[in-house]
C-alpha cells in the first residue's frame, strides 16, 4: 500500500502538466500536418478528445481526487479510497476498494 500512495502521490503532482503538455504536443502535431489533410483531420480531432477529456474528467474528477490523496497518509489511504469510490463513479469502485 505503501508504494500505491507514494506512486499516486507523485502522479497527482505531475499529472496535470502531462495532460496539458499531451494537449500541446497535439495541437503542434496537427500545425506540422496542416499540408496533408487526412492526417491533420486525424491531429485536430485527437487534439479536440484530449481538452474534452481534460476538462470534463481531468479537472472535475481526476484533479479532485489528487488534490485529497495528497492530504492523506499511507495508514489512512485504503479506507478513505473507499470512501472516494462514490465521487468516481461506478467503473472505479471495484478498483479501489479491493485491498490486495
Amino acid at each position: 500500500m505503501q508504494a500505491q500512495h507514494s506512486l499516486h502521490r507523485v502522479y497527482g503532482s505531475i499529472g496535470g502538466a502531462i495532460e496539458v503538455a499531451a494537449i500541446v504536443a497535439a495541437a503542434i502535431l496537427a500545425v506540422v500536418l496542416r499540408d496533408w489533410r487526412p492526417a491533420l483531420i486525424a491531429a485536430l480531432a485527437g487534439t479536440v478528445c484530449l481538452v474534452i477529456a481534460f476538462l470534463f474528467v481531468w479537472v472535475p474528477v481526476t484533479s479532485r481526487v489528487n488534490a485529497r490523496i495528497a492530504k492523506m497518509d499511507a495508514r489512512h489511504t485504503a479506507g478513505r479510497l473507499a470512501a472516494l469510490a462514490p465521487a468516481m463513479g461506478d467503473f472505479t469502485r471495484g478498483a479501489l476498494c479491493s485491498s490486495t
